[in-house]
């Protein structure tokens, strides 16, 4: 029985360390935590700088849900061709309606993140810490390429309304 545990767990290192090389092959994400004391109540802070350094540009939104499981078809399916109250996302861009308008977190938030650029999420408040930043990140960020985007959409990049700022702060609560 130890032996098989010690099998498992070593197969299970082997996993992770495999997933963690191949994802820093191109995007780097890099995860900080700290405490300020505000007027005697403590504020944690939880920021992620992802840095692209793959020779193509690179696509981040946020979903609702969890798109642990899904394939890039389906997580443009579901951010894209999902309707969301009286819209979906693809025919406010392809209907030329306002985009100027503020973005919404989970619904029209598209950064284009070119090569060599970083982005910077921060996420502050009582209840955010370093494991619950990671996991928010880990199942609810999406990164894909701007190419494999354009393709699946069948739309240019200069049509995409895009966020233009090097970072992106919200509070905790606003997490799924």
């Amino acid at each position: 029985m130890r032996n098989y545990l010690k099998i498992l767990f070593i197969l299970f290192s082997c996993a992770v360390q495999n997933l963690r090389c191949q994802s820093s092959e191109h995007i780097l994400k890099v995860f900080d935590c700290y405490t300020y004391v505000v007027d005697n109540e403590k504020l944690n802070v939880c920021e992620v700088m992802i840095k692209n350094r793959s020779n193509e540009d690179y696509v981040v939104w946020f979903e609702k849900q969890s798109t642990i499981g899904l394939n890039e078809k389906e997580k443009i399916q579901l951010y894209f061709f999902k309707v969301k109250e009286d819209f979906n996302f693809y025919n406010l861009i392809v209907e030329k309606l306002p985009t100027n308008q503020q973005v919404i977190l989970f619904d029209t938030f598209l950064k284009k993140i070119k090569t060599n650029e970083t982005f910077t999420v921060k996420v502050s408040g009582k209840n955010i810490n370093k494991w619950k930043m990671e996991k928010f990140i880990l199942e609810h960020m999406v990164l894909i390429k701007l190419t494999t985007l354009e393709r699946r959409l069948k739309l240019s990049a200069s049509y995409l309304p895009w966020f233009n700022r090097t970072s992106i702060d919200w509070i905790d609560t606003n997490l799924p």
